[in-house]
């Protein structure tokens, strides 16, 4: 399942066409800070890990999980030290989480 999720997926084979960091990071970022207020996040499906980068600058502690070990090689260089390639049952950060999310996961499932 994880050679979905490669380069193609990333870069035209999919919704994405061209998938960069963009505004909705910042607005589900602020969302979270402002509503919720957890110390400790974990994004299930982080992808290349924007929204981690983006929890991190407000300074949430943050990380990510992602099947795609091609989005993870090319993470952000400032989320790429807090995402992992794992699945959602293997976790290679330590908990417990405040919060855990997964935007525009389920559907891939």
């Amino acid at each position: 399942m994880t050679n979905l999720f490669d380069q193609n997926y990333y870069s035209g084979n999919s919704n994405y066409q061209d998938y960069k960091y963009d505004n909705r990071f910042l607005q589900w970022a602020y969302d979270i800070d402002c509503y919720l207020q957890p110390q400790t996040v974990l994004e299930v499906g982080c992808a290349m890990g924007y929204l981690v980068r983006t929890l991190r600058l407000l300074g949430i502690d943050s990380y990510g999980i992602d099947i795609s070990s091609y989005a993870i090689q090319n993470a952000d260089e400032l989320a790429s030290p807090y995402v992992a390639t794992a699945n959602a049952t293997e976790c290679p950060f330590q908990g417990p989480f405040d919060l855990i999310v997964a935007f525009d996961v389920l559907e891939h499932m």
